[in-house]
């Protein structure tokens, strides 16, 4: 990839996003857009390669979408992540998984990227992005903080194959530690700190290969959805026969409380979630006040976020735990285009759906019970916002 061929690329994605896009000047003007075009143009000269891609993908984000993204995470970037996994608790960011070369590791906190602080090194991840609202970015930010050529495009660390991070472990030591990227197609096993403390993983982090599932908790007579991907999925019941068989079990037990537990679900079809939504608020045994309940998390997106909305407007839900990524009126419906010369693909959105229109251009479905698990419960197998809902006593 010479200058010239990235200078196409560019061309490119000035020509057809604007004329493809739904509304792509929603957010941004068409000067602040053409004028980012012009600037990085003419820079093309002097960045290499994945300085470039990193332009690319501010500029996307700056269209102010969470559906038209350009990901530095695919297949043609060849921007390759370090064997750990971030994710913040609060405002302080975790190690809460690793490969076995790095298992110590583990639950530390940390407070450095480079010579930058966490604070600063997320700040400059999170322009480029692309949100719906500020939870993309925790959501996010995390995955980019773990690329070592991001975190040199952004001057935060000075070598692109690996970086360094000063850490607190859990016994308040501090420490500087230098992580390799993963060599391409490379493949490990990841170790968690809640598998490491040997402790029961909360009823959200069970079953995370299966769409959908449900239990029922025969001490409390709840019973617990988990709706983790509006996809029906290969080899099980498709979504409308699942709902049948929940429905089924509702219709012939007495039931103190349901919960829809969207946190990990980033979305899929939206028409699938009918059989669900309807179901609940057809049964006046379940769709009342104090006993049913949604739960959202930063995760939730999309579709996913599309559920919340609907069991808001529809039922008598109580939405529990973090806002969605996604806002309750949102551009959606992905298309693709793939620039001509290195191949990177930038999804952009082609409709826009008004659900919930008395929110406007709200940029969050509101919760009933903010609830956030720390770090401590987490690796401790706890679920707050679970426990709140069970410690929930309508007025």
């Amino acid at each position: 990839m010479d200058s010239e061929k990235w200078q196409e690329d560019l061309d490119y994605l000035a020509k057809e996003l604007p004329k493809r896009h739904k509304n792509l000047y929603h957010q941004v003007s068409a000067e602040k857009f053409q004028r980012a075009i012009e600037n990085l143009k003419q820079n093309i000269p002097t960045l290499s390669n994945h300085e470039i891609t990193v332009e690319f993908a501010r500029i996307v984000a700056m269209i102010g979408d969470g559906h038209t993204e350009l990901s530095l995470i695919q297949s043609a970037t060849q921007f390759e992540r370090i064997p750990l996994y971030f994710y913040y608790f609060g405002d302080s960011l975790y190690i809460i998984a690793a490969t076995e070369s790095y298992k110590s590791t583990i639950g530390s906190r940390v407070l450095k990227i480079g010579k930058s602080s966490v604070e600063e090194s997320f700040e400059a991840v999170k322009a480029l992005i692309s949100h719906d609202n500020d939870m993309e970015y925790l959501h996010s930010g995390p995955r980019y903080l773990a690329v070592p050529k991001i975190l040199h495009a952004l001057k935060l660390t000075e070598n692109m194959e690996y970086a360094n991070f000063v850490v607190e472990a859990t016994s308040g030591e501090i420490d500087t530690i230098k992580v390799k990227a993963f060599e391409s197609g490379q493949t490990q096993d990841w170790q968690t700190a809640l598998a490491l403390s040997g402790n029961k993983k909360p009823l959200f982090l069970q079953n995370q290969g299966n769409n959908y599932w449900f239990t029922f908790l025969e001490d409390t007579k709840t019973l617990y959805l988990n709706y983790n991907r509006c996809q029906n999925q290969n080899g099980k019941p498709s979504i409308k026969e699942f709902a049948k068989e929940v429905f089924n079990f509702v219709d012939n037990n007495t039931i103190y409380r349901f919960i829809f537990d969207l946190r990990n679900n980033s979305g899929g079809n939206m028409k699938l979630n009918r059989p669900l939504i309807e179901g609940i608020s057809e049964r006046s045994s379940i769709n009342l006040k104090g006993k049913l309940f949604v739960i959202t998390g930063r995760r939730t997106f999309s579709a996913g976020t599309k559920a919340a909305i609907d069991l808001k407007k529809n039922t008598e839900a109580i939405i529990v735990g973090e806002p969605s990524r996604g806002k309750p009126n949102f551009y959606s419906e992905i298309e693709k285009l793939q620039l001509p010369n290195s191949n990177i693909k930038v999804e952009y959105s082609v409709e826009f759906y008004t659900r919930f229109p008395e929110l406007g251009h709200a940029n969050y479905l509101a919760v009933d019970i903010p609830v956030e698990n720390s770090y401590k419960d987490y690796v401790e197998g706890r679920d707050k916002v679970f426990e709140k809902i069970l410690s929930h006593h309508e007025n």
